[in-house]
């Protein structure tokens, strides 16, 4: 990068260090409501904003630069109930900071928050990580030390282990009409999907193979999941860095098991997008995401058919993508736009492509679906704004509104890329500040 610091002489390193910006935010699945974490010389803050005015309230503080930092947070379909992750974040070698000196350790554990009660925070257990809540919103699931939990948020206090399995929880997903948790056990060197059941006595385990199953995902209708396959491996082997890691996708039906492999990359080459899920369409198709062609694109594979479709084309990445409650829409993160931007871009059944949501002077990342208001959150930064969450309209009208109170620094300059050839010949991207 070109730095011409004489131009940026009227901010002081104060205003640098004082500079507040969001880190994470959540949204309702079924509500107006949303909620993030501002960070601001070591301090959090966790808001909530409601609909439609969408006026923010502050729910939780952090006081002080003590090493104590909210890692997730988790919004109920119905907006009704906040959970989040608190605790220290490990170092690289395993101890946990304590910039502060403070002499009782920080502990790490999932709290819950009544947000249509105004009620203090909650404990809900120590140790707790990944939660979701049921499409109800009557029961909430979490993982601790590798096995589900679960709770009645109406009761937080009293938790229990839903079953005991012989390898570690990775992942879990719940039923669409919330009587079944699908999940994913990791052994040494498989994982396997099973149905854990409310009204029955044992786990139905699906298409159990000698690969590593991930990624699962329920239809609308709940009678199938799709997962992702990838080879079986130790953990303790080398990642295939320059060969990458060959996927296949399949669907199983979840009372008969029958599988059915829906793709498998022709070329076997193709770097599976790790930790992204697979996602349903209205119409069964199946999302997923894979640089087959050498970049990261969308792709709706049939479930009855297996015929594929590469949903976006071009000299780009797409990051991320999250399909809308009804499954007609598809919101997704790229730099389609401006390579070096990332913006949101939309697709509503029907459409002929992509249209963009997001302002073309800004960086939106990680966008979101509130409820069904045809809005869509996103955390959102520019030359003049810290990230911050923002509300884009789903149609690509280019409405925004601001919900953070972080405040623009005009002095920021506009960086401009330049390219120009190094010594050996090769062409050097750069960022100017003029």
């Amino acid at each position: 990068a070109i730095l011409c610091a004489g131009n940026l002489a009227a901010a002081t390193l104060s205003e640098f260090i004082d500079l507040t910006y969001t880190t994470m935010f959540a949204a309702a699945e079924d509500a107006e409501s949303i909620a993030w974490v501002e960070r601001r010389q070591g301090e959090e803050r966790l808001f909530v904003a409601r609909g439609p005015d969408f006026d923010r309230r502050e729910v939780v503080v952090l006081a002080g630069d003590t090493g104590d930092t909210i890692r997730s947070i988790v919004l109920s379909p119905n907006g009704r109930w906040l959970a989040y992750q608190r605790g220290p974040e490990p170092a690289p070698n395993g101890r946990v900071p304590n910039p502060a000196s403070l002499l009782k350790p920080l502990v790490d554990g999932m709290w819950l928050v009544d947000l249509g009660n105004d009620t203090a925070p909650v404990m809900v257990a120590e140790g707790g990580g990944s939660t979701q809540f049921d499409p109800q919103s009557d029961r909430m699931a979490f993982l601790k030390s590798g096995a589900i939990w679960t709770t009645n948020p109406d009761q937080p206090q009293v938790s229990s282990e839903l079953f005991i399995d012989r390898g570690s929880v990775a992942e879990f997903a719940w039923s669409p009409d919330g009587e079944a948790l699908a999940f994913v056990t990791s052994r040494r060197t498989s994982s396997h999907v099973g149905v854990f059941r409310f009204d029955s006595d044992r786990i139905a385990w699906l298409a159990t193979g000698t690969g590593r199953d991930s990624s699962i995902a329920w239809s609308p209708d709940g009678s199938e999941i799709a997962l992702l396959r990838t080879p079986g491996s130790a953990y303790t082997e080398p990642f295939r860095v320059m060969q990458g890691d060959p996927f296949e996708v399949w669907k199983v039906d979840v009372e008969s098991g029958a599988s059915k492999l829906l793709h498998a990359d022709p070329q076997r080459h193709a770097f599976r997008q790790a930790g992204l899920p697979l996602r349903w369409l209205a119409d069964g198709r199946v999302l997923f995401l894979s640089d087959a062609d050498g970049f990261s694109h969308l792709y709706a594979v049939d479930s009855d058919t297996a015929e594929l479709q590469q949903m976006t084309k071009g000299s780009f990445e797409v990051e991320s993508f999250v399909v809308d409650q009804t499954g007609q829409t598809i919101a997704i993160e790229s730099n389609r736009a401006d390579v070096n931007r990332r913006d949101i871009a939309t697709w509503r059944v029907g459409q002929p492509s992509f249209q963009r949501a997001s302002a073309a002077n800004s960086v939106a990342v990680e966008p979101a679906f509130v409820g069904n208001t045809g809005k869509i959150a996103c955390r959102s930064a520019s030359e003049t704004r810290a990230p911050a969450p923002i509300l884009v309209a789903a149609d690509g009208s280019g409405v925004e509104h601001e919900l953070s109170a972080v405040r623009h620094m005009e002095m920021y300059r506009t960086p401009e890329t330049v390219s120009f050839s190094a010594s050996d010949g090769m062409q050097i991207t750069g960022t100017l500040f003029p």
